[in-house]
């Protein structure tokens, strides 16, 4: 899915050869403040997530383990986390 403000629109989706201004071929919905959501993609991200199991008990096991851990997240992976965090906070 996509998601652009209606300032970044471009012209691409509005050509000269549309009449009266149609939209392209893609599916796209106007929300009501005037932004576009492209839905095109999520067809195969349902197909992807449906070949998925529901629960990977291995997944599950560790997280048990881990939650017990009271050395549980190591230091390095907190300052991982955090430095992560920080970085994601300032590109914005």
């Amino acid at each position: 899915m996509e998601i652009r403000s209606r300032d970044m629109l471009s012209a691409a989706l509005y050509t000269a050869n549309s009449p009266k201004g149609a939209s392209t071929a893609r599916r796209t919905e106007r929300s009501p403040l005037g932004d576009i959501v492209q839905t095109s993609g999520l067809e195969g991200l349902r197909v992807a997530l449906g070949e998925l199991p529901e629960v990977r008990p291995e997944v599950v096991t560790r997280g048990r383990v881990l939650a017990k851990d009271s050395s549980y997240p190591t230091p390095t992976i907190l300052t991982g986390m955090a430095k992560f965090f920080v970085a994601d906070a300032t590109s914005m």
